[in-house]
């Protein structure tokens, strides 16, 4: 019994990388991003995690792109990341009202012209599946960046998003 619950939780804890491995990557040809926020250190500027994705989309600089970056709390952060970056500050919009994942993408949607049918979200690697399902479920061609996850965060978070997809399953967001 020890032997099949400890093969069940390595099975668990993978889960959301193996779903990772069929996602489209992205190719740079969206000209919107939506960058997912997670914490903030308690300065208020972006942790490690945070920080990964704010980079991720940095390599888009240069090119005609328009930065959401999305989360109650740690938008406005991202988005200064971003400009003190080098990324122009009327390229930025800001979505500072969602409180978790579906809200994030539902509400960066609306900062988005009807007109625009793909575009890239960046997120954590362990995140990166359910992310994208949602946004392919409103109707949407999504690519995707998943940026890794420092391994001292990987275990809490890799299991915590196991729950989450879960849920999205069950219930739908």
């Amino acid at each position: 019994m020890r032997t099949q619950l400890i093969c069940f939780f390595i099975l668990l804890l993978g889960l959301p990388l193996f779903l990772t491995n069929w996602l489209p990557s992205a190719d740079h040809d969206d000209t919107y991003i939506i960058v997912l926020g997670t914490k903030l250190n308690k300065d208020g500027t972006p942790s490690t995690m945070l920080k990964n994705r704010l980079d991720a989309a940095l390599s888009y600089k240069g090119r005609d792109i328009k930065y959401i970056v999305s989360g109650a709390g740690e938008a406005e952060a991202m988005g200064n990341y971003l400009i003190q970056h080098g990324i122009n500050e009327n390229n930025i919009l800001v979505e500072k009202q969602a409180r978790n994942t579906y809200e994030n993408i539902l509400n960066s949607i609306k900062l988005i012209p009807k007109s625009i049918t793909s575009f890239t979200i960046i997120s954590s690697d362990f995140h990166i599946y359910r992310a994208q399902a949602m946004a392919s479920s409103l109707g949407y061609d999504v690519n995707t960046i998943g940026v890794k996850t420092p391994l001292i965060d990987r275990g809490y978070w890799q299991f915590r998003e196991v729950m989450a997809i879960g849920k999205y399953w069950i219930i739908g967001n």
